[in-house]
């Protein structure tokens, strides 16, 4: 199995329009990037002025 991490951050604006905030366990899919990955969220974290930044790890299963 391989793994790997990437963090994704959302601004103040971003944050404050979303309906719902990301929890830890959240599937976030990055349909830009070619073969759209997966990734979970394994932490969010909140920054002191307001933005979020979402620590995201991606599992590549063996088939």
């Amino acid at each position: 199995m391989a793994s790997a991490s990437a963090e994704f951050w959302i601004a103040k604006a971003e944050v404050d329009a979303l309906t719902a905030l990301p929890a830890k366990g959240d599937t976030i899919r990055l349909t830009s990037r070619a073969g759209s990955p997966t990734y979970a969220v394994s932490s969010v974290q909140h920054t002191d002025m307001g933005d979020l930044n979402l620590i995201l790890v991606w599992e590549d299963l063996p088939s």
